[in-house]
């Protein structure tokens, strides 16, 4: 039989999850309709036996279950906890340090890669206690509900995926939007708001502090103001940050290819930063302007020449 590898590409913990809980649940109603296999094994005290061994998903769940075995001579010892982890071989001792710990009478539901899967294909068990014997039980899908449950999650993986994309993608626009009204009611009621609350006759210095309309005076002469544009790459694109300085309305960002004969307006932005989405070119140039009530003002950025 080929080789079953995982099916979670990188450290998309969300689609794992959701992977996760379908096998659990699957796994659930294979023992209800008969279709899942069960093996008991007897372990000695201090000593350790293979369970499984064979190319497994990575992601197939496994019942865990530890049965109390009294312990013997005088007085009874309590029953042992076992300890189980995926391994490199049949006989490779496990680690009790990260393997994972069933305690007598209960039982866990796991999965190959939480029992430290991967490339390991062995699944050993572990009783430590020097005296006391221990018995315990896996449960898993018959070998022919497992392979057709894979694929059916390997058809369902790649659109699962690309809506997990998506839902990212879009919580992190509206988490800029969200920021980006934020910034702009500021600035455009700061002005208003340290005219008339500091002509009102409760005003203290206390509530202009705390309403952010107090500070030490900045001087800026617009005809001279030239933005500077700091570039960085970013998930989704090229970022631009820039310093409106609590003054300026936006900038007009411009933008030219290598194979263009000029600049063109990109885009006006009222809050830092602007990410540009679209795919990019190596030597593609930038600059900005200041911008005052819709008009451009002040001295044209630094152009910056974006490498790939």
């Amino acid at each position: 039989m080929a080789k079953r590898r995982r099916y979670i590409p990188g450290d998309d913990q969300e689609l794992a999850d959701w992977t996760n809980n379908h096998r659990r649940k699957a796994l659930e109603h294979y023992i209800t309709l008969g279709l899942s296999r069960t093996i008991t094994v007897n372990l000695p005290a201090n000593s350790t036996q293979n369970i499984l061994t064979g190319d497994f998903t990575d992601l197939m769940p496994v019942i865990l279950e530890v049965t109390s075995v009294p312990g013997g001579g005088p007085p009874p010892q309590p029953p042992s906890s076992l300890y189980f982890q995926m391994t490199t071989g049949p006989d490779t001792p496990v680690d009790l340090a990260t393997a994972i710990e069933v305690v007598p009478g209960t039982t866990q539901t796991r999965t190959i890669l939480e029992l430290g899967g991967d490339d390991k294909r062995f699944l050993n068990v572990t009783n430590p206690s020097p005296t006391v014997p221990g018995t315990c039980k896996v449960t898993l899908p018959s070998e022919e509900m497992q392979q057709t449950y894979d694929s059916l999650v390997q058809e369902l993986l790649p659109a699962l995926s690309d809506v997990l994309i998506k839902k990212a993608d879009l919580a992190q626009a509206v988490e800029h939007k969200e920021a980006k009204l934020t910034q702009i009611i500021s600035q455009k009621l700061r002005p208003f708001i340290k005219f008339k609350i500091k002509g009102s006759s409760a005003y203290t210095p206390a509530l202009g502090d705390d309403m952010k309309v107090i500070g030490s005076e900045i001087s800026i002469d617009p005809a001279a103001a030239r933005p500077e544009l700091k570039e960085s790459k970013v998930p989704q694109g090229w970022r631009f940050g820039f310093n409106l300085q609590n003054f300026f309305d936006g900038v007009n960002i411009y933008r030219k290819r290598p194979a263009e004969p000029a600049f063109i307006k990109l885009a006006f932005d009222s809050s830092s930063p602007y990410i540009d989405t679209d795919p990019q070119q190596n030597g593609t140039q930038y600059y900005a302007f200041y911008v005052i009530s819709d008009v451009e003002t002040g001295q044209q950025s630094d152009i910056i020449t974006i490498k790939v």
